[in-house]
């Protein structure tokens, strides 16, 4: 009898793990799709005297304290307006998808295609990192953005992914999503890599230097390069305390300023200085 109540308890533990299994592969998958939404061709572009610059992104976008640095650093460009759309958790194919959401939607950012902007800053990639979702997914959608900018005659001003501690935000997960999601992602997608930052990175960038389109690439590792040397900046290990972010906003308009004839060759309306 004993030995009967064994194997039902074994069976059972046996086809509860099958169970998980399978329904976490299916979710694995699920995520891993990508995406299908098609560009919107026709922009409404209106010019006018401001010289509008948008932010979209992640949780690194919501607080907009990067908007209060890039202001800053930019205040000598007359009629600047900046305006930044983010959501927190939201990995590269979220943000573009959410550049195609009716401008009602809580996180659409559809009035950058449908407005007056000039150029767009993207800061993406923190959460596709941390969930492993690999360098083709990341590169695959961050050009989809890209390009979706460029048929709307809009510069896009790509930040490469941000430092920060990728194995501590693999070690505080739940055991299960560690074992289930991250472990086999990590293995399958990221050549068993525990920060594949770098991998991303040139993945997009040779896709960028390939397509033949006008950008400007940001390289975050020149103004942090190390997460631990600059702690001070942040406030986890996954996101910048309010010095950091308006810092990172001042780093971006002065790379902005640096390549000034640049921007003003590929956007819109006609940026005018201060004589200040």
């Amino acid at each position: 009898m004993n030995r009967m109540k064994l194997k039902v308890v074994l069976f059972t533990f046996l086809f509860l793990l099958l169970a998980i299994i399978v329904f976490r592969s299916y979710k694995t998958i699920k995520s891993r799709k990508f995406s299908k939404s098609t560009f919107v061709e026709e922009c409404s572009r209106s010019n006018d005297d401001r010289f509008d610059i948008g932010i979209i992104g992640d949780s690194w976008v919501m607080p907009q304290m990067i908007d209060i640095g890039l202001q800053s650093k930019l205040s000598e460009i007359e009629n600047l307006n900046v305006s930044s759309f983010g959501q927190g958790g939201a990995r590269s194919k979220k943000i573009f998808e959410n550049l195609l959401l009716p401008e009602g939607d809580r996180f659409s950012s559809g009035s950058i295609l449908n407005g007056s902007y000039d150029a767009v800053v993207i800061v993406a990639g923190v959460n596709d990192v941390t969930n492993y979702s690999g360098k083709d997914f990341y590169s695959f959608h961050i050009m989809k953005i890209v390009t979706q900018l460029v048929k709307c005659e809009i510069l896009p001003i790509i930040v490469t992914i941000p430092e920060f501690d990728v194995e501590d935000c693999f070690a505080v997960k739940p055991w299960y999503k560690r074992f289930f999601i991250d472990t086999p992602n990590r293995i399958l997608f990221n050549e068993n890599i525990s920060d594949p930052r770098e991998k991303y990175n040139e993945a997009l960038k040779e896709q960028l230097e390939a397509s033949g389109m006008k950008y400007l690439l940001i390289e975050f590792e020149e103004f942090i390069d190390d997460y631990h040397s600059s702690i001070n900046l942040y406030s986890n290990r996954a996101h910048l305390n309010r010095e950091g972010y308006i810092k990172f906003g001042e780093f971006i308009g002065s790379e902005i300023m640096d390549n000034l004839d640049f921007v003003r060759a590929n956007t819109h309306d006609i940026m005018v200085l201060s004589e200040n």
